[in-house]
């Protein structure tokens, strides 16, 4: 996924190039990237950002991030409430969690709530020996949903 990003904003082909694939760089500012991936027969595209931080300590940024009430205390605009379902625990090679948003919709349209799995994953090196993590959000699975809620 992420090289077909990069291939499109390098605008190049992609050497994991998937014809199912239709994917679209949404913003572009210095350090930031957004794109959108549409696949063939899903019914809501795929959203892919990557940020690059200079003088950060990875650990801070990770952490005001997954952390819900750190995220609440930066980015309280975006949300009206988020919170942690589910304490963060292993999942194979990630760790996971469930979170639950609230988001103000636009006048004269309701909020949004929104459950979702989110997933912390360790990435392997870049060509340049640099680490990085990838935060993967989806919707819960209906075991999630039913340990949460109750069949």
């Amino acid at each position: 996924l992420a090289s077909a990003c990069e291939a499109i904003q390098k605008r190049v082909p992609s050497p994991k190039h998937d014809p199912n694939w239709k994917v679209e760089l949404a913003m572009e500012k210095e350090g930031a990237t957004v794109w959108t991936i549409q696949v063939t027969g899903a019914s809501t595209p795929i959203t892919c950002s990557q940020a690059f931080l200079k003088n950060v300590p990875l650990e801070a940024v990770l952490y005001s991030i997954f952390d819900t009430k750190e995220r609440m205390r930066w980015d309280s605009g975006s949300f009206l409430g988020f919170s942690a379902l589910q304490k963060p625990r292993p999942c194979g090679n990630a760790l996971g969690d469930v979170i639950f948003c609230r988001m103000p919709g636009p006048p004269s349209i309701a909020d949004r709530y929104v459950v979702q799995e989110r997933f912390l994953i360790k990435l392997p090196p870049d060509e340049h020996g640099n680490n990085g993590f990838a935060i993967v959000m989806s919707s819960p699975s209906q075991t999630v949903i039913d340990h949460l809620f109750g069949s």
